[in-house]
């Protein structure tokens, strides 16, 4: 199969998806693009248990009893002198002033946390499931990018076949023009020529009489 922008315009025009498709599998091989995009398959993350110890944290503060955790959200809810620190970064972190009073009521937040044992128990599993992420995010982007270069082919040749048929529709109703004309002109070409040479089909003169003369 020949290259698109070597075909004619009523090929072109006329090319059925199948042909479509082969057409951008001959300008990837042409412009050293990977022909087939098939969709990776990603590596599945193992589960992971949630973590057997429920945690209270109180204003970055954690408590494994909700008690306390509660007593110290209040104490610190009902403090009047509490205030927001700030810094200018160009100054430094050392030299820190008073932003604003601090109004913001804290709240208790209970999560879910693993044991010491647990977690080292865990490590390798979570340390695999680190690389599982990486190496999916890394076939993805691999994908995109195959993706990426066939689709920019894609619509450069999508682009070819629109303004294919354009042409082909625009010569299509030059051809009906030209055919009324003579029919008005009962026949006859010369008259029929003149008129036609200053419609706005004009450009199409030559194309349109050699037509006519096959047909």
């Amino acid at each position: 199969m020949e290259r698109y922008m070597n075909m004619s315009d009523v090929t072109l025009a006329n090319i059925t998806d199948e042909q479509f498709a082969m057409l951008v599998d001959i300008e990837c091989m042409y412009n050293g693009k990977i022909i087939s995009v098939d969709k990776p398959t990603y590596q599945v993350e193992p589960t992971v248990p949630v973590g057997e110890i429920d945690v209270y944290e109180v204003a970055g503060y954690n408590f494994t009893d909700p008690k306390e955790a509660e007593k110290v959200a209040q104490i610190i809810n009902s403090s009047t002198s509490r205030v927001r620190l700030d810094y200018d970064y160009k100054v430094g972190y050392e030299y820190r002033y008073i932003e604003t009073e601090e109004d913001t009521s804290v709240k208790v937040v209970a999560k879910n946390v693993y044991s010491k044992d647990t977690f080292s128990y865990l490590s390798g599993i979570l340390t695999n499931i680190t690389e599982i992420r990486d190496s999916n995010k890394k076939a993805k982007k691999e994908y995109a990018a195959r993706c990426y270069e066939r689709n920019e082919i894609a619509e450069e040749i999508s682009k070819a076949v629109s303004e294919a048929r354009s042409r082909e529709y625009r010569l299509k109703v030059a051809c009906n023009v030209y055919t009324k004309y003579l029919e008005l002109c009962n026949g006859d070409k010369e008259i029929a020529d003149k008129f036609f040479k200053q419609s706005e089909y004009s450009d199409l003169f030559d194309k349109i009489t050699k037509k006519t003369e096959e047909e």
